[in-house]
């Protein structure tokens, strides 16, 4: 039984300038998407953006950022349909499709749930709003996880800062306003806690993007919708798109959401992702999902060279179909000829309790020297019964305590009871212990 395969779309960090001059010329369904949306921003009184992505010297991601304009919403989405194009003329079939933030919009078009064209009009709709309105702020990220940033962020500016974006134990993005962000780098480096300013223009899914989206909130009333053809998880809903409404909430309101990455890669990993596949060739999303998902996934983002992506999907592991001429996305003129009824989609399972529990305590210490073992960056026959975290091996309270919110969200674990403290588990008898008995609410309801 073949490997089910989830395709990655990034967000911002997924423009690379020129990265398909090598490849659309061999690939001519690749083209005629960038041709098509090229033809969506003139019709708009917009610049074309094809060229961005062809001529090695165009501008860079943050040269991009500084213009504020339509290009970059624009070239991102294009990158993603011109990249999955690619992959499809290979061979590569989906069964899940998954989005980073704006690469959302990607995946539902991917999915057939949108035409090509009209995602470009979204697109070039919610860049022209965001240059008239400006909304003021940026992001950052911080190297530590979700919970422990949502605590920083509350002690420095609660209403002025938010955790937009949680990519795993290792990694989170804040956003807000400029001065309470220079606020958080002062405080954050006064810890001891990477942080790091992210090329973007505005306050990405925060409070502060609220009142943002009218313009994509006109377009939608134009804009027809019909229901995903491959199943589409949605970060920023929290679930699989099942219905038209899910679309028209997430495309109105994604500006002003948080993205539960992490969370995504877990559920769809548990639904039978084991192959996963970075649209693009940024490798922005590649290093976070190796670092959230099992040992033995398979995690890789193709070359932009064709013949080395499919050398390199074979080698990794990645199932590839017989090769044979890609089928465009779906546009408005024939969806209705082409598309299979809603039906016949079959959606993982939404009622499923995640994430799952093991059988034993034997399997649930296997686990446990997996996560420790990756967390850690050590090797799993390093991690013996009787190695002491601290004594042993050296791990601080600070990476303690980042582990132990690790397990938390992976086993749905209530909080510690007071007085207790993670320090006091420092083997692994000890923390399976531990996680079997904050995990007991949640194992009587599954």
């Amino acid at each position: 039984m073949r490997p089910d395969t989830v395709l990655l779309f990034p967000g911002q960090g997924g423009y690379v300038p020129g990265a398909l001059h090598t490849l659309i010329d061999g690939v001519p369904s690749a083209g005629a998407q960038l041709a098509l949306i090229d033809s969506v921003s003139r019709g708009s009184g917009l610049p074309p953006v094809s060229s961005l992505l062809t001529d090695p010297a165009s501008p860079s991601l943050g040269e991009l950022v500084r213009e504020r304009t339509e290009r970059l919403d624009l070239v991102l989405f294009a990158s993603a349909i011109a990249n999955d194009r690619v992959l499809h003329e290979i061979g590569l079939r989906a069964d899940i499709l998954l989005g980073h933030s704006f690469g959302e919009l990607a995946a539902l078009t991917v999915s057939g749930a949108l035409s090509v064209a009209d995602a470009a009009r979204l697109a070039g709709a919610r860049a022209r709003a965001l240059r008239e309105t400006r909304p003021a702020g940026g992001m950052a990220a911080l190297a530590i996880d979700a919970r422990r940033a949502e605590h920083l962020a509350g002690y420095v500016d609660r209403r002025g800062l938010t955790v937009a974006v949680d990519n795993g134990p290792e990694q989170c993005v804040i956003s807000g306003g400029e001065r309470s962000l220079a606020e958080l780098e002062r405080v954050a480096r006064a810890i001891d806690v990477s942080f790091a300013r992210l090329p973007a223009a505005y306050p990405f899914h925060s409070r502060l993007m609220r009142g943002h989206a009218a313009a994509i909130e006109d377009l939608m009333d134009h804009i027809d919708l019909s229901l995903p053809q491959i199943p589409v998880y949605s970060c920023i809903l929290g679930h699989y798109i099942d219905s038209i409404e899910d679309i028209r909430s997430l495309l109105t309101s994604h500006l002003a959401r948080p993205v539960r990455f992490y969370d995504g890669l877990l559920r769809v990993h548990r639904d039978g992702g084991r192959a996963f596949v970075e649209v693009g060739n940024a490798s922005v999303l590649t290093p976070v999902a190796r670092r959230c998902l099992p040992p033995g996934t398979i995690i890789l983002t193709a070359p932009a060279d064709r013949d080395d992506a499919v050398s390199a999907l074979r080698e990794g592991g990645v199932p590839l179909a017989a090769a044979g001429p890609a089928q465009p996305p779906p546009n408005e003129d024939d969806r209705a000829a082409t598309a299979p009824p809603p039906a016949d989609v079959s959606f993982p399972d939404q009622d499923r309790e995640e994430p799952g529990w093991p059988g034993s305590r034997a399997e649930l210490l296997g686990e446990l020297r997996a996560i420790y073992a990756r967390l850690l960056d050590v090797p799993e026959d390093l991690l013996s019964d009787d190695v002491d975290l601290e004594a042993d091996l050296g791990v601080d309270s600070i990476k303690q305590a980042e582990s132990f919110a690790h397990l938390q969200r992976r086993y749905r674990l209530d909080d510690l009871p007071g007085g207790a403290r993670v320090t006091s588990y420092t083997t692994l008898p000890q923390i399976a212990g531990l996680v079997e008995d904050l995990g007991k609410p949640f194992r009587a309801r599954s």
